[in-house]
Order: structure tokens, then C-alpha cells, then sequence
């Protein structure tokens, strides 16, 4: 799941979708946390650049280790993901505007 795509673009709230099941996952990327039910890309740190952007592996040498890989991957199945509901919102308009409500009462 993209934060552009059906969100309000990073904003807490964004981190009260309700939980898969145990087995499955939302992919989201880099704004979310990489936590239970969430599988966010690897990220770079102070001693360590993990290239993350479809961009850097498509003008790029390719990935250099399992986790550069890992996010090629990701993105590539997120950029499917984007563009699927992209299709989808030319089609059906409630999902470019849908009716926002309370968490509590979607759990209902």
C-alpha cells in the first residue's frame, strides 16, 4: 500500500488501517514503519546507502547485495500496485473519492 494511493499522505492516521491476518502483509514504503503486518523496504543509514528507488536500479549498476535486491523487488510489485489502482480509479470514481470515515466505525 502506497501512502499516495489511498491516504491522507503520511499523516498518523495513516497507521490505523486495520491489521492483516498473521500471514499477510501491507506493502507500504519508506513513510511506513517496517513493523507486524507492514513490510516496508530496507533503508540506508550513516554507514550503509541501500538504493531504494526504481530510478537508481534502472539507470544504475544492478543491486549489489540481498537487501538492495529486496528493494528492487519492492518497488517494482509497488509501481504495479500504483498503477493497478490508477486503472482502477478511471473505472470506478468512489476510489478516487471515497467517503472518509472514523476508524472505529469502518471496524463496525
Amino acid at each position: 500500500m502506497s501512502r499516495h494511493s489511498c491516504s491522507n499522505h503520511g499523516k498518523e492516521s495513516d497507521y490505523e488501517f486495520l491489521m492483516p491476518p498473521l500471514d499477510k502483509y501491507y506493502l507500504v514504503d519508506s513513510g511506513y514503519p517496517n513493523k507486524q503486518g507492514f513490510l516496508a523496504p530496507y533503508r540506508s543509514s550513516r554507514n550503509r546507502v541501500v538504493r531504494y528507488h526504481m530510478s537508481q536500479f534502472n539507470y544504475g549498476p544492478p543491486p549489489k547485495n540481498k537487501e538492495e535486491l529486496f528493494n528492487r523487488r519492492h518497488a517494482s510489485l509497488r509501481s504495479v500496485i500504483e498503477r493497478t489502482f490508477g486503472v482502477w480509479k478511471k473505472k470506478w470514481r468512489i476510489l478516487s473519492d471515497f467517503p472518509r470515515y472514523d476508524i472505529d466505525i469502518q471496524k463496525e
